[in-house]
C-alpha cells in the first residue's frame, strides 16, 4: 500500500500545474451542475434505435475529454511528448468516441428483455445488461487492438498483463476496503441498493431453481462490466493514449470518466473522479490494469456478499 501511496505522490509531483487542475476541476463541476441542478442531458436517457443518436453521446463524452488536452496544450504540456496531432492519434481519439457513444446507445438487448417472461425480466435485464459489456466495451478494443496496435508492436493488449504487476498493495488495499464495506452493509440505503440483483423477486420461484443458479452467472458478468470498463479507461485512454499524451492522458480521461456516471448518486460521480483519477496513475506507471480491476472487482463483489450476507441474517 504505501508503494501505491509513493507512487500516486510522485506523479502528483510531476504532473500538478494549477491551472490544468483547476480548469479541469471547473469544467467537470460545471458539467455537474448542468446535470443535476438543471437536467441538461435528460435527452440522451431517451433509449432509441437510431445509430445517429451516437454522435449526441460522441458529443457528451468527447467535449470533456478534448476540452482537458486543449488545456494541457495551451499550457505547452504536451510538446515534450511528441506531437499528439497525427492521423493514428486522431484515428485513436474517433475509435475511442466511438466505443463508449456506442455503449450508451445500444438498446437491442432490452428488446430481449421484453421478450422474457415477466417473473424472470429482472434476471434477464441484469445478466443483459451487463453481458452487453462483452459486446460493447471489449470487442471493438480487442479489434482495434488486432487490426492496428499489434502490428505496430503493441504486444499487450491496453495493460491487460501480469508484467511487471505486484498484487500485494492492491491486495493491502482491499484489506482496509473490506471493513468499511461491512460497516456500510448495516446501512438501509446500502440494503435498498444491494445486492444490485435480488434473488427474491420471483424468477428463481418461476425457473424451479436454487438461488446460486441465477446468482452465480450474474455475478460473474457483473465483474466483466467492471472489468472491461477498467481496461477501457485506464487500458485504451490511458496506457493506449500514453504514446502521444503521455502523462497527460490521464486528466482528460478522468473528465470522460465522471461523465459517464451521470444519473448515479453525486457521491458516486464525485468518487468516480478521485478514484478515476488514482487508478489512471497506477495504470500509466505500472502499464498494466490488473490493479484497476482488482479493486474495482474486490469492492464490488465484497458489496454484493456483504448485503447477502445481511439479507441472510435477517430471514431472507
Amino acid at each position: 500500500m504505501k508503494k501505491l501511496a509513493l507512487m500516486l505522490i510522485a506523479f502528483v509531483r510531476e504532473d500538478f500545474d494549477w491551472v490544468v487542475y483547476l480548469g479541469t476541476a471547473l469544467l467537470i463541476g460545471g458539467l455537474m451542475v448542468a446535470n443535476y441542478q438543471y437536467d441538461a442531458f435528460d435527452a440522451l436517457t431517451r433509449t432509441t434505435h437510431d445509430p445517429l443518436q451516437m454522435f449526441s453521446f460522441a458529443v457528451f463524452y468527447g467535449v470533456p475529454w478534448l476540452s482537458v488536452v486543449l488545456l494541457q496544450a495551451a499550457r505547452g504540456r504536451l510538446q515534450s511528448d511528441g506531437d499528439p496531432i497525427d492521423r493514428d492519434f486522431v484515428r485513436m481519439a474517433l475509435m475511442a468516441l466511438f466505443v463508449v457513444s456506442f455503449v450508451d446507445w445500444f438498446p437491442y438487448h432490452l428488446d430481449l428483455v421484453d421478450q422474457a417472461p415477466p417473473p424472470a425480466r429482472s434476471w434477464v435485464r441484469g445478466m443483459l445488461w451487463n453481458m452487453k459489456s462483452t459486446l460493447c466495451w471489449f470487442t471493438p478494443m480487442a479489434i482495434w487492438w488486432v487490426v492496428f496496435d499489434r502490428p505496430r508492436g503493441v504486444a499487450r493488449l491496453y495493460g491487460f498483463t501480469t508484467k511487471g504487476f505486484d498484487v500485494k498493495p492492491y491486495l493491502m488495499c482491499l484489506s482496509v476496503i473490506a471493513p468499511l464495506v461491512a460497516w456500510a452493509s448495516f446501512q438501509p440505503a446500502f440494503l435498498r441498493t444491494y445486492p444490485t440483483y435480488k434473488p427474491w423477486t420471483g424468477v428463481e420461484e418461476y425457473l424451479g431453481v436454487h438461488p446460486l443458479v441465477t446468482v452465480l452467472p450474474y455475478e460473474l458478468v457483473y465483474g466483466f462490466d467492471f472489468s472491461f470498463v477498467e481496461m477501457f479507461f485506464r487500458g485504451f485512454l490511458v496506457i493506449g493514449m500514453a504514446k502521444w499524451l503521455g502523462r497527460n492522458a490521464v486528466l482528460p480521461m478522468v473528465a470522460m470518466y465522471a461523465v459517464l456516471h451521470f444519473g448515479k448518486p453525486v457521491p458516486e460521480t464525485i468518487g468516480s473522479v478521485i478514484g478515476g483519477y488514482i487508478l489512471g496513475v497506477f495504470a500509466l506507471r505500472s502499464k498494466s490494469i490488473l490493479g484497476g480491476i482488482m479493486l474495482h472487482l474486490g469492492m464490488a463483489w465484497s458489496m454484493e456478499a456483504a448485503a447477502f450476507a445481511q439479507h441472510v441474517l435477517n430471514g431472507r
